[in-house]
């Protein structure tokens, strides 16, 4: 029976040895090569809380006999904490694998990769131990130094996790230095070729718990930064996401750091955003050249589409009547079912009537009323109906002007649309 075994264990051990380099045998060999196979052996038949009570004894008694007792000593451990619910035996678990990686640095030397695995490791043990998160956060930021731009994106994730978590315990860190740190892993984060917006959405997240800012205190830290990095297109790609995230787009920075960035990245939404910026600050040229812009950067026909309204209504705004049309023309032939364009019509008539009017004939000056009902209709607006249909001529004005009800008549001016008279409803005059 002991014969078998033996010869079991050495065919075993044989296999296992011949797999390895670097066997550094300690005094009891026989013992040591015994407990490699049954531990193995264990691994094998995925007894992996059977195969501890081995490994623990080649650690203590030959812990530099080749590193595939560490390797593989990660892997059971690994699997026991995955497979128990039981929170604190889950720790005890995890600890050893840390004490395990810790071991196996001490003997075998670093590599960035054993680093970053015994990070993920560390984090997962020590991250509500306020006592350790400067420790964490030195050793994450040697890993990312160690990979250079190739840092895994979850290193940036357990370092703003780490900043959340010191800001928490830190009560007296202004939130100008916790948004300095912030900025600074995105820098970063930003010349990193492992990137997604995924990871960039949960570190802007983590950042929006850690700190609780006004948009004047945001103004004051990214004014003193624009001054500095205005040509920067990263930074300014940031600034205004903070502007946006904060919901200070009011701010001087915000306005200034979108306008520089538009330059160097023109952008649709941000086209948009502008103009309706500077056209509250009274700012009408740069409001129009972004409006036009938007058009231009419009990506299909839908945005496009409100792109042209939007500068439609604008020039509505600003009484520039035939632009407006211009536009309004240029949204109904890119999507002639939107009745909005109907209704944009009627609006632009009836409120720039008075630009057309020559007070030479009531008929010809009152026209537009009727051109304005006409659109009204379409676009299904009847109480805008009933306030044009009030401006229409009264019956004696068209019969003093020799016309008749019916009659086609062409309205000039900007307009230009032939419309059928028709008389102002129950009043005589």
């Amino acid at each position: 029976m002991k014969k078998g075994l033996l010869l079991y264990l050495l065919i075993t051990a044989s296999g296992i040895l011949n797999a390895q380099d670097n066997w550094i045998w300690p005094e009891d060999s026989t013992m040591a090569i015994r407990n490699i196979a049954y531990y193995t052996d264990r691994m094998r038949t995925k007894d992996y809380q059977g195969a501890t009570e081995y490994l623990e004894w080649l650690l203590v008694n030959a812990p530099n006999i080749n590193k595939s007792i560490y390797i593989n000593g990660v892997k059971i451990y690994d699997f026991l904490a995955n497979e128990t619910n039981d929170k604190k035996l889950k720790q005890t678990y995890l600890k050893k694998k840390l004490s395990l990686y810790d071991q196996r640095l001490k003997i075998y030397g670093e590599t960035k990769e054993l680093l970053y695995r015994r990070l993920l490791t560390a984090y997962n043990v020590e991250k509500n131990n306020p006592e350790k998160h400067q420790l964490l956060n030195d050793q994450a930021i040697k890993v990312m130094s160690l990979y250079g731009n190739d840092v895994p994106e979850n290193i940036f994730v357990i370092s703003m996790d780490l900043i959340r978590r010191k800001s928490i315990q830190d009560k007296e860190k202004s939130p100008i230095e916790i948004l300095h740190q912030y900025d600074q892993l995105l820098n970063k984060f930003d010349n990193n070729n492992q990137k997604s917006n995924k990871t960039y959405l949960i570190l802007k997240k983590m950042m929006a718990s850690a700190v609780s800012l006004d948009c004047e205190l945001l103004n004051n830290w990214l004014s003193n930064k624009h001054e500095i990095q205005q040509q920067d297109t990263i930074w300014l790609k940031r600034a205004v996401s903070y502007g946006l995230n904060m919901q200070c787009q009011e701010s001087s920075f915000f306005v200034e750091a979108a306008d520089k960035m538009i330059e160097k990245s023109p952008s649709y939404s941000l086209a948009r955003l502008l103009a309706i910026k500077y056209e509250k600050r009274n700012e009408f040229n740069k409001s129009e050249k972004y409006y036009l812009l938007s058009i231009n950067l419009a990506p299909d026909n839908e945005k496009k589409f409100q792109a042209l309204m939007s500068c439609a209504r604008y020039y509505h705004r600003r009484s520039k009547w035939a632009l407006s049309k211009s536009n309004i023309i240029a949204a109904k032939n890119l999507n002639s079912s939107n009745k909005e364009t109907e209704a944009l019509l009627g609006d632009l008539y009836f409120d720039g009537a008075k630009s057309c009017m020559k007070k030479i004939s009531r008929v010809e000056d009152r026209a537009i009323y009727i051109a304005a009902h006409k659109h009204y209709k379409l676009s299904g607006k009847k109480n805008k109906m009933t306030l044009a249909s009030q401006q229409f001529p009264s019956m004696n004005d068209i019969f003093s002007e020799g016309l008749n009800e019916g009659d086609v008549i062409k309205v000039g001016c900007w307009v230009n649309e032939e419309v059928k008279l028709k008389r102002r409803e129950n009043l005589q005059n």
